[in-house]
């Protein structure tokens, strides 16, 4: 015959008794159960452990139903720590440092190269005073916002001295092969002025035409442009151009220029005629 034992002592076989009222938030009757996780006190030796989670579960009909049997085994271990809903600790979407993401994949930034680069061009100023310091260059800068206009990239910009340095200086220019060599200065008739013979033993052959309608705008404002003996020509695929020294002159220059450097350079290409 199985002796049931004092409702708040556990005795004799170590079976726990649970009071088991509704929600399990009672004291239980013999294991000590507290609260929803509680302790299990063993009724043997030892401190009792409970199987599951230790929480008594009432009976349907009342009646204390055990919820395990107590395992004398020493200390006490629980079977599993208690996690309060919602304090788990939060896991990040993805591991390793964060990348702030490109909106497109593939190279930032990538643009197509276009279909063709624009003519380069290069400057020689032929000036004395301007070469010594005496003044500050100015006609090479219009010159250069010019042909910047325009869509010419401006490959060098010189102020040479008149005389055998413009040979050396215009030489090296050509070398380069740009598309375009713009001079401006020398090419009067004073004795120093020597930039139209220069440019001449370096041309592969002349563009008269060009000189000669230089000149006649010119005097229709000015009678003294008709002293200018500047050239035009080709020295292997650079088209070459004097101009004169003074603002008006360049100015006259680059006006003519703009009319026809397109086709100019188109023909020297092997392009055909409009038709």
């Amino acid at each position: 015959m199985t002796e049931h034992p004092d409702p708040t002592t556990a005795t004799g076989t170590g079976t726990a008794y649970p009071t088991a009222t509704g929600t399990g938030t009672g004291t239980t009757a013999t294991a000590g159960i507290t609260g929803a996780a509680g302790t299990a006190k063993p009724a043997a030796t030892g401190t009792a452990q409970p199987v599951a989670t230790g929480t008594a579960k009432p009976a349907d009909t009342g009646t204390a139903q055990p919820a395990s049997t107590a395992q004398p085994t020493g200390t006490a271990q629980p079977t599993s720590t208690a996690q309060p809903i919602g304090t788990s600790t939060a896991q990040p979407a993805a591991t390793g440092t964060a990348q702030n993401s490109p909106t497109t994949t593939g190279t930032a930034g990538a643009t197509s190269a276009p279909d063709a680069a624009g003519p380069t061009a290069a400057i020689l100023i032929v000036s004395t005073r301007a070469a010594a310091g005496v003044y500050a260059d100015l006609t090479g800068p219009r010159i250069a916002e010019w042909l910047t206009a325009r869509g010419c990239s401006v490959t060098a910009h010189l102020v040479e001295s008149d005389g055998p340095g413009v040979t050396t200086a215009l030489s090296a220019l050509i070398a380069a092969g740009p598309d375009l060599v713009i001079t401006s200065g020398g090419t009067g008739i004073h004795p120093g002025d020597r930039t139209p013979d220069q440019t001449s033993a370096l041309l592969d052959f002349e563009i008269p035409g060009f000189a000669e309608e230089l000149r006649r705008r010119g005097s229709l404002k000015v009678a003294n442009a008709l002293l200018s003996r500047g050239v035009a020509g080709v020295a292997g695929s650079t088209i070459v151009v004097n101009l004169p020294g003074s603002s008006g002159g360049v100015k006259d220059g680059l006006g003519l220029l703009d009319e026809v450097l397109d086709h100019m350079l188109d023909q020297l290409k092997g392009g055909d005629h409009a038709r």
